[in-house]
């Protein structure tokens, strides 16, 4: 059930399922972690990818398992809020290919979905 918190934030995204912390999440920075679980011998294959796609943004980094689960691959990005990430996602569901984007990992970034079994978001605020 959405939390029905009101806020003063421009940025709040109130009704949100990820809205929980309405006063601190507007003013500090997001970071943002995908997990994800490969299929067994597509762990390298799909950080070089992510690599590839995130490689415009500083923020990005790509990491694989060292020790833990096996398969894992984790990519960590910062926004400035949640409503960044939002349209970020929007603008990703919408199917339109990023004018960005180099045509042909835009190719390859289509068929990733081929390549994981499972994965999870977790989002953090940053503590000031």
């Amino acid at each position: 059930m959405p939390n029905k918190v009101k806020s003063s934030c421009p940025n709040a995204l109130v009704g949100h399922p990820l809205y929980r912390f309405p006063l601190k999440t507007c003013g500090n920075d997001c970071w943002f972690r995908e997990v994800i679980t490969a299929k067994p011998g597509q762990a390298s294959k799909l950080a070089k990818l992510f690599k590839k796609v995130f490689a415009s943004d500083p923020t990005a980094v790509v990491m694989t398992d060292l020790v833990g689960n096996y398969n894992t691959v984790v990519v960590e990005m910062k926004v400035k809020n949640l409503a960044e990430f939002e349209k970020q996602m929007e603008e990703v569901k919408s199917g339109k290919p990023d004018p960005d984007m180099d045509p042909k990992v835009a190719e390859e970034m289509s068929h990733y979905t081929e390549m994981y079994l499972t994965g999870r978001r977790e989002i953090y605020q940053v503590v000031e």
